[in-house]
């Protein structure tokens, strides 16, 4: 039943499914926090380039915990630890950071809410943080070994890699999109993408390896942020945080 719930939020995140003609970017995800999932959040000590910061360890429901007779625990926990940075004092003094499982320790706004956190039992997660109210959120997603979920994510940003690697039993095409979308290539598996509307913004990243050996998943990862106006200096280094986690896991 988890699983089920995971796949069908990773979907209403996405905004797309296999038979959707056009993909919906959008600037609020205030909606999609009622099917969400809060991890518990506790107080924890971090400092950051000699620089006390506010952060939260976490710990996710364990996907396989909590089934009867397992033995495995309830809880996956996510320790803040500290990490090489080039945060200026301001930059620190307006993010927290959250220790998050099986990733590394993440950034966000100050005060926003962590909504929703979620393993799945392939090992998909899913991240969103939102502000108390109005547009603007954070969003993490992963597929981990889901190959049919890699490609289906990653045709968006990468049609000529997913046409490569697909086979019979796939046919993914590119979908048009409701706003343009401004792509750059950062290396031959990752891109910088931007979307804009009058003034609403969003900024992401995302990542495809179809070729990566299983014992380096995922093969396909996305961040996005949309931030009001006064915090858009903040995309960068948020962004960049997730970069640098699997900056030291990516093989190649």
């Amino acid at each position: 039943m988890r699983v089920y719930c995971l796949i069908l939020l990773l979907l209403a995140l996405s905004a797309v499914t296999a038979l959707a003609e056009t993909y919906q970017f959008t600037f609020n995800r205030q909606d999609v926090a009622q099917e969400a999932q809060s991890p518990k959040v506790t107080d924890a000590s971090l400092t950051v380039s000699g620089l006390a910061v506010r952060a939260f360890d976490t710990c996710f429901s364990n996907p396989v915990g909590d089934e009867e007779d397992s033995q495995t625990p309830s809880c996956l926990p996510g320790k803040a630890k500290a990490f090489a940075s080039k945060l200026t004092a301001a930059q620190l003094g307006q993010l927290d950071f959250y220790g998050i499982p099986e990733l590394g320790t993440v950034a966000v706004p100050q005060g926003w809410r962590f909504v929703d956190g979620r393993i799945g039992v392939n090992g998909s997660m899913i991240l969103l943080f939102l502000p108390q109210s109005g547009d603007g959120y954070v969003l993490f997603f992963h597929d981990s070994a889901c190959v049919g979920c890699a490609l289906g994510d990653a045709v968006l940003f990468f049609p000529r890699e997913v046409k490569r690697v697909q086979d019979d039993g796939f046919d993914y095409k590119k979908p048009k999109t409701n706003l343009p979308v401004r792509q750059v290539n950062l290396n031959p598996r990752q891109v910088a993408y931007r979307v804009e509307s009058g003034k609403k913004r969003l900024d992401g990243v995302a990542y495809f390896d179809p070729d990566m050996d299983e014992k380096a998943l995922p093969y396909f990862w996305r961040a996005e942020v949309c931030l009001p106006p006064n915090l858009r200096p903040l995309a960068t280094p948020i962004l960049n945080r997730f970069i640098n986690i699997y900056k030291y896991q990516n093989r190649k």
